[in-house]
């Protein structure tokens, strides 16, 4: 069953080039970023005593776990399981949002409308089988949490251009990977660079929540 190389979206990196049992070799071992983050992330969180964060730490190493257990087979099943890991780490996100925002009601509001469209949309997305229609719910909640970025203040400015930044350079690596790989195989190592850069993005996001607790702490 895992044989099968019957995943949605495929990559540029060439198939079996290095290894007879890894599919995509780069983009296998690069998701080692998100779990190097996430375990320094939970290392320092329990060095400090603050083991009730843990789970975001859990959930980008699960990410990074998934991913690298898709691009190791190209399997559609592990597909699956890696698109969960990222809407479960983004559903996570907004509902921890909703209690640093407890007095702004709307945001909160439109947090739970998107937490709950996510369980949904990756329902409809199992049935429906359209990677982009995935993209574009995965997208949406990503525009949403910006927005709670947008409307929280913290004292550590800097955090959020880090957050925006690398997201971004990510994506511009994701979008040229998938639409120039006909003309440049080389530019297969940017899926690599995406998995680096949103690794970074959910770092910093770490970071950022750490801050926040720690205002609310001093507060």
């Amino acid at each position: 069953m895992l044989n099968n190389t019957n995943a949605l979206i495929q990559f540029c990196e060439k198939k079996y080039i290095y290894s007879n049992y890894i599919t995509e070799f780069y983009n296998t071992f690069s998701n080692i970023f998100y779990i190097i983050f996430g375990l320094y992330w939970l290392y320092f969180l329990n060095k400090n005593n603050i083991s009730e964060l843990n789970y975001f730490c859990y959930s980008v190493i699960f990410v990074g776990i998934s991913s690298g257990l898709f691009h190791s087979t190209s399997n559609y099943y592990m597909e699956l399981i890696d698109e969960f890991s990222m809407f479960l780490l983004n559903m996570l996100i907004l509902d921890k949002f909703n209690n640093f925002n407890s007095k702004k009601n709307l945001l909160v509001f439109l947090n739970n409308i998107t937490i709950v469209s996510l369980n949904i949309s990756f329902i409809y997305y199992i049935i429906n089988k359209s990677f982009t229609f995935f993209v574009n719910s995965f997208g949406i909640s990503i525009a949403i949490i910006l927005l709670n970025l947008y409307f929280h203040n913290i004292d550590n400015k800097n955090i959020k251009f880090k957050i925006v930044g690398s997201l971004l350079i990510g994506k511009i690596f994701w979008l040229i990977e998938q639409n120039l790989c006909n003309i440049f195989y080389s530019i297969f190592i940017c899926h690599s660079l995406w998995h680096f850069f949103t690794a970074l993005t959910c770092y910093y996001t770490l970071n950022y929540i750490y801050i926040i607790k720690f205002q609310k702490k001093l507060n």
